[in-house]
């Protein structure tokens, strides 16, 4: 039973872990959609 509760507790850990990176990346994407974005509209502003 130890074994199997010291297993599922790394699982969990690693879990948690995966989620922090996920959350991470997710906001670096965002951040770089947003500035993408921002770089098109003056792209095409600037165009016009």
């Amino acid at each position: 039973m130890n074994q199997y509760d010291q297993r599922k507790r790394e699982l969990e850990i690693q879990i948690e872990e995966a989620e922090a990176l996920v959350k991470e990346k997710r906001k670096a994407v965002d951040e770089a959609r947003t500035v993408l974005a921002a770089c098109k509209a003056a792209h095409s502003g600037g165009k016009r």
